[in-house]
């Protein structure tokens, strides 16, 4: 185990932000990371007919919602990827009337012998479906849901709204087709991976030349979103039904790599944080921080207040493979709490149960034991072309809380628990005067003396990024006398 481990920041990071000063680490979102594969879930779909038929369900509950959303907001609404409510469920509709027109539209589309078809197809034959053909599904599946929820919205609709829903039809190209689903039962395992790229591809293509040739770019997107994109954003999102959001602060073990200095170092201008490691359960590192660690609520105030204390937070060190690890979404929705599973996705509405919640009703504690495993293997997975990061994460998530106020994730460390500074190549003089002058001053608040200021600077000799102390700066105590 390593005993020392790096962050790198930016100059307006760490000064103008005053990270340094408030002594924090910033947890990023997924989103935002270096690698645009971070938090890929490699998810396959393999289940009964119950859990697929409740996945359409889900599917069309979520598409009439933002169809709604646009005829309602019309242009002063853009619709996004975060409108697609995976969380909805029949039961938590807010009015009798929306139930009723959900129930008829379930009853309407699913009961479509394509349709039908298609899902007793999915759950008779045990296919490990992947991304590329539930999409493939899902976007033929579309047209039929699509027109069902438009044939609703033009009784009784005003003429404006008509004419919305007009324009909606004239892109919306023609039903399923019952050989499509005949032609399912014949591709095998091995083949269907590179069929269903192909296909999912071919249905890429044509949608694009649908809306090129009906939906003006003068127009504003979300009709563009609602014809187009949304099966694609739909599995995307199912995802959040499987994990909680997570947020990372990434560090690494060697910085004597230019490349990590020009990615992460914003071309060697800024600095890197050397910070010493504490060791853990389970031979495991990790460092300790201020985190909220619960909430609470007074009598007389509005409101919950968050509780805040120290906590250990484990190191992830990334593993580099040529492939994610695989996650068996039916068994593995685990953000949801076990009554609405149970209702929403596990059991229909004859009361037959599907077989998926097996091994999480026969032993919730030992299910629950491995879905966090599972969890916390999913996230130090990056493919092999990153591995010259040597990185360790820190991994913050919460259950309890909502966690999308950047507020709630800048985490203070123990002063004592940062080493060193490594200045970059080219990190101005000026910078480094300031930097000085704040660890100056947080040693002599601190009474912690124990730090190191280090210089990168490039090697003739061995062609690499080299690290020499700044043995000359050295911090000590005032002197009384």
């Amino acid at each position: 185990m390593p005993e020392f481990l790096y962050r790198f920041r930016p100059l307006e990071r760490l000064l103008d932000d005053n990270e340094l000063e408030h002594q924090t680490i910033f947890f990023a979102a997924p989103s935002t990371l270096n690698d645009p594969l971070e938090g890929y879930l490699d998810i396959f779909w393999q289940g009964d007919s119950i859990v697929w038929r409740n996945l359409f369900k889900n599917y069309l509950l979520c598409l009439d919602h933002v169809h709604t959303l646009a005829m309602i907001g019309g242009n002063k609404i853009h619709l996004n990827s975060d409108d697609i409510q995976v969380f909805l469920s029949y039961d938590n509709l807010p009015t009798q009337q929306y139930k009723d027109r959900v129930s008829n539209l379930f009853s309407i589309v699913l009961s479509a012998e394509p349709i039908a078809k298609l899902i007793n197809t999915l759950g008779s034959l045990g296919r490990v479906v992947r991304r590329d053909e539930l999409c493939f599904y899902l976007s033929l599946y579309h047209k039929e849901a699509l027109s069902a929820i438009l044939s609703f919205d033009e009784q009784g609709a005003s003429p404006e709204r008509k004419l919305k829903i007009q324009k909606l039809r004239q892109a919306l190209s023609t039903s399923l087709k019952d050989n499509f689903y005949n032609a399912v039962t014949s591709i095998s395992d091995s083949e269907a991976d590179i069929v269903f790229q192909i296909g999912e591809s071919m249905q890429n293509q044509m949608g694009l030349i649908r809306i090129y040739n009906n939906i003006p770019l003068s127009e504003d997107d979300n009709r563009r979103f609602i014809l187009f994109d949304f099966p694609r954003l739909y599995i995307e999102q199912l995802e959040r039904l499987i994990y909680p959001p997570w947020y990372a602060a990434c560090f690494v073990e060697n910085i004597e790599n230019s490349a990590l200095w020009g990615h992460y170092g914003r071309g060697h201008t800024a600095v890197c944080l050397k910070f010493r490691v504490s060791p853990g359960h389970k031979q495991s590192i990790g460092l300790h921080l201020d985190c909220i660690t619960g909430y609470s609520s007074k009598r007389g105030e509005d409101g919950m207040k968050k509780q805040r204390g120290q906590r250990f937070f484990p190191f992830c060190k990334i593993t580099y493979d040529s492939k994610y690890p695989e996650i068996d979404f039916f068994r593995s929705i685990g953000h949801l709490s076990f009554k609405d599973l149970q209702k929403t996705w596990y059991s229909d509405e004859s009361g037959r149960v599907s077989t998926c919640s097996a091994a999480m009703m026969t032993n919730k504690d030992e299910w629950r034991k491995n879905y966090w495993d599972n969890f916390y293997k999913s996230i130090p997975v990056k493919l092999k072309e990153w591995e010259y990061e040597t990185e360790h994460r820190l991994i913050l998530t919460s259950v309890l809380s909502d966690l999308t106020d950047i507020e709630d994730r800048m985490l203070r460390y123990n002063f004592s628990d940062l080493a060193g500074i490594v200045f970059g190549i080219k990190t101005p003089l000026e910078s480094k005067l300031r930097l000085m002058k704040i660890i100056e001053r947080k040693c002599d608040e601190n009474k912690c003396y124990d730090f190191s200021f280090y210089q990168a600077a490039y090697s003739h000799a061995t062609g690499k990024i080299e690290i020499h102390p700044l043995n000359a700066l050295k911090l000590s105590p005032p002197n009384d006398t």
